[in-house]
């Protein structure tokens, strides 16, 4: 939503993703960087009186950035991790000089801890935060993640969230888990149609489809301010 007006828009052309990461040592840290390469036509419109879309923009963007990032990891598996912690920090700048027509900054922290209460019960922790400045196209301004809101649905400045997630294993190769969180934007921005409450609650299963590489995949089902969602998994959302 825009100014309390459905807003609807679609990219269509080329985006390439490049990301290399180095272990330092044998610690559990690491650093790297990556490339971020957009180049599509985008057409962003709003549906009028009748089921025909009213057109109100058409053209073609590129988006050009490079990052430098930093991790720390101590989890015991990348898919479906019952203890450890990661944090990841990446800060990016998108340029006119390498290649696109933006000039912004973009800062990005994702915080995860999972801690195993019991061989059969898991509790996790999520943070994410993001911030932009400068002149960023619109679809590159922070949104608020979380199962059960639709992507990009809340947007500002600087926006985030935190959630916990409880995992229970009754059986060998069976999980359920009870999920929920708050989400925040910084509200700078007043364009963007953000509620005072964000949240989101939301329920789910698991089956190991894969035993010897720990392959868990399932679906949540999970509800926002505005309405329900469905998603099927593989791996760990996070």
């Amino acid at each position: 939503f825009v100014l309390d007006l459905p807003v609807r828009y679609s990219l269509d052309g080329v985006f390439l993703y490049q990301d290399v990461k180095f272990r330092m040592g044998g610690s559990h840290f690491f650093l790297g960087t990556a490339l971020s390469y957009l180049d599509a036509d985008i057409g962003l419109g709003r549906n009028g009186g009748s089921d025909t879309p009213v057109g109100l923009v058409d053209a073609k963007v590129k988006d050009v950035g490079l990052a430098v990032r930093g991790f720390y990891d101590t989890r015991n598996h990348t898919l479906n991790p019952t203890r450890g912690r990661l944090i990841d920090l990446s800060t990016w700048r998108y340029d006119r000089a390498l290649g696109g027509n933006y000039d912004y900054w973009s800062v990005k922290l994702k915080a995860l801890s999972f801690h195993d209460l019991s061989d059969k019960l898991t509790l996790g922790f999520r943070l994410e935060v993001a911030a932009v400045s400068g002149s960023p196209p619109f679809f590159s301004y922070p949104w608020v993640k979380l199962r059960g809101i639709p992507a990009m649905r809340y947007q500002d400045e600087r926006a985030g969230a935190v959630e916990v997630e409880a995992r229970y294993q009754f059986a060998p190769r069976w999980q359920v888990l009870g999920f929920g969180g708050l989400g925040f934007t910084s509200d700078s921005i007043q364009v963007f149609d953000n509620p005072r409450s964000i949240y989101n609650l939301g329920v789910g299963a698991r089956y190991q489809v894969l035993p010897s590489h720990k392959v868990w995949m399932g679906l949540d089902i999970a509800r926002g301010p505005e309405e329900w969602n469905g998603y099927i998994q593989v791996g760990h959302p996070w």
